[in-house]
């Protein structure tokens, strides 16, 4: 996918649309696409000193990190259609870390507003 705009099927938010869209043309309450999401996530580091980062399956999976404040977002992406197992090392244990997960187990749900996986 390549986002060509902010609104359609090329877009991040849902629009108008020439072609045929499974799951959202039954759905009028979706809102977003899931790259909204990542897209959201990652502009909050923008500026941001990222931390160097390293996956320990590269060319399976991508890491991104940064600073911000008090907290230390870590970004995984898979980049496969296999499930990977990977294991986090260097980062200092939080008592309150969050994870989130988008991907087809959840993605109705993340599909409905841009606060869904917020």
């Amino acid at each position: 996918m390549s986002v060509g705009e902010s609104v359609g099927e090329l877009g991040l938010i849902r629009g108008e649309s020439d072609g045929a869209q499974p799951w959202y043309d039954e759905t009028p309450a979706a809102a977003v696409y899931p790259v909204f999401h990542v897209f959201r996530g990652l502009a909050r580091g923008a500026g941001a000193a990222h931390l160097p980062t390293s996956a320990s399956r590269e060319g399976r999976v991508a890491s991104l990190t940064w600073r911000d404040g008090n907290t230390t977002p870590l970004w995984l992406a898979n980049l496969t259609e296999a499930d990977q197992a990977v294991e986090i090392a260097g980062l200092a244990a939080a008592a309150g870390a969050t994870v989130r997960r988008l991907d087809e187990t959840n993605f109705e749900r993340h599909a409905m507003g841009p606060d869904a996986f917020a």
